[in-house]
């Protein structure tokens, strides 16, 4: 995770354009949440997630950008999280039907925006995750309760 950190932090400074892949404002923001520290990512797949979970509230945050093929233009798209998900460290949006979206981009200024955000008050995992639309959250267990005495 830190020889990423260290990438992205070099893409960020040579960017020509004013665009940034969503992998690397997923890497700045979790970086910038975490304090720099990555001590609690153990393995690939750990790294995989904490980006999905940044790409999600970035998503939230700030506008991501495709290419159409058509047009060969970066166009604004709307990823709802709640009808799909970021995977494989945030270079990718699955949708429930199967669609994939890559090559997600954000604009600079955005981004700069969004981590002075995150910078003062964390990454919002609230408005990253969130019960699917069609799953059930788990009924807490109750515990027994004893007859109060008088």
């Amino acid at each position: 995770m830190t020889d990423e950190l260290g990438r992205a932090d070099h893409e960020w400074r040579i960017a020509q354009e004013s665009f940034v892949a969503l992998s690397v404002a997923a890497t700045m923001a979790f970086h910038e949440a975490q304090g720099r520290s990555t001590a609690a990512i153990n393995s690939p797949d750990q790294h995989d997630d904490a980006l999905n979970i940044a790409a999600s509230a970035l998503s939230r945050l700030l506008t991501i950008y495709i290419v159409d093929e058509a047009t060969d233009q970066r166009v604004a798209t709307k990823l709802d999280v709640l009808n799909g998900k970021f995977t494989r460290g945030a270079t990718e949006f699955r949708r429930r039907d199967g669609a994939v979206v890559g090559t997600m981009t954000v604009k600079r200024g955005d981004l700069t925006s969004a981590l002075s955000l995150i910078r003062r008050v964390g990454i919002p995992f609230g408005l990253a995750i969130e019960a699917e639309p069609d799953e059930k959250a788990p009924a807490p267990e109750r515990e027994a309760r004893t007859p109060e005495k008088k």
